[in-house]
């Protein structure tokens, strides 16, 4: 039959056993945390450039779509005075009158287009 001293010391010996697993388990949960907080520093970089990238790209639609609309201007532009150098140098004088009007380039070039058209060249 074990002894009180016996019991003791293999209670020690459990022990010691015991508290050398918890100290391996809480290695194990700390490199756990740290991976998760590299997991989420690395989701949070990925957000922020998908946000900036999506940033980008609706500056390049509205960039496109302000080229567009520019070239379709100058093309009606080219055809109502005849030449490009005219059509230039309406654009610009409707860009000096957009300034000071409440009217848009696009509404003082569609204006300017439309009386041209119409055969009244003296509007300039």
């Amino acid at each position: 039959m074990a002894t009180t001293d016996d019991l003791i010391i293999a209670i020690r010996a459990d022990m010691g056993q015991l508290q050398n697993q918890l100290n391996s388990v809480n290695a194990q949960l700390l490199r756990t945390q740290q991976q998760g907080h590299g997991a989420s520093d690395a989701i949070k970089g990925m957000a922020v450039q998908f946000l900036s990238l999506g940033a980008a790209i609706e500056g390049l639609k509205k960039l496109v779509e302000v080229n567009r609309e520019f070239g379709i201007l100058k093309a009606g532009l080219e055809t109502a005075t005849g030449s490009a150098q005219g059509a230039n140098d309406a654009f610009i004088a409707l860009q000096d009158f957009a300034k000071t009007t409440p009217y848009d380039l696009a509404q003082a070039t569609s204006a300017f287009t439309q009386l041209v058209n119409l055969d009244r060249k003296s509007v300039v």
